[in-house]
């Protein structure tokens, strides 16, 4: 098995890239929050040379965690990075990490994968436990954050 394992996540580290040939992700310490995103085909003209060049788009596997009254995405800072390990046989990215509120612990386990014989299909599995009663709730989104360009119309349900 070919499975490379990291117990620490410093600064200077190049975030792990899955990709399938289609899409390419980038995933950084947390997967929910710190994601980028490349899709075959997907470009714009480079700011400074004027030629066509690769462009990031929305990543597609975002999303936020509501522990009691507080998100992960408001409070980042309540995260503890435990081990991210990418098994290469089989092209699956695992992170695992603690998100502390008031006490109360969430074990967060995301695994993240690019299927190879679907490449339009990149997803992940989300396993939360809490060491106590609270409200938990779960959210997936797409990110926009960095791609060029404006939302012209957008409606968020409320929470």
């Amino acid at each position: 098995m070919r499975k490379h394992t990291i117990t620490s996540y410093e600064g200077g580290y190049t975030p792990a890239n899955i990709t399938n040939g289609l899409v390419g992700l980038q995933i950084g310490a947390n997967p929910l929050l710190n994601g980028k995103c490349l899709v075959n085909g997907y470009f714009a003209m480079h700011e400074y040379e004027g030629v066509e060049s690769y462009d990031f788009a929305p990543y597609p596997l975002a999303g936020d965690i509501y522990l009691g009254n507080v998100t992960m995405s408001q409070r980042p800072d309540l995260v503890r990075f435990r081990r991210q390990s990418y098994d290469f046989a089989c092209g699956e990215f695992t992170t695992e990490m603690d998100f502390v509120v008031n006490g109360v612990t969430a074990s967060i386990e995301v695994l993240t994968f690019a299927s190879r014989s679907m490449p339009t299909v990149v997803l992940q599995e989300i396993r939360v436990r809490v060491d106590k009663d609270c409200p938990l709730v779960i959210t997936g989104r797409i990110d926009p954050t960095g791609v060029p360009g404006r939302c012209l119309a957008r409606e968020v349900p409320n929470m």
